[in-house]
């Protein structure tokens, strides 16, 4: 069933355009990721 699942999944996982997809989340991440640590900085300075 597993292997099933997979199989008919697959398409929405693999492919360039589902790549592109996925490297513009992970973008979009790490800038949010970024931003969030730049606005607590000031917090930790004396």
């Amino acid at each position: 069933a597993g292997a099933a699942l997979m199989a008919g999944a697959s398409p929405y996982f693999a492919g360039p355009a589902v790549q592109s997809g996925w490297a513009a989340g992970a973008v979009a991440c790490a800038l949010l990721l970024a931003a969030r640590r730049r606005s607590f900085d000031h917090l930790e300075t004396p």
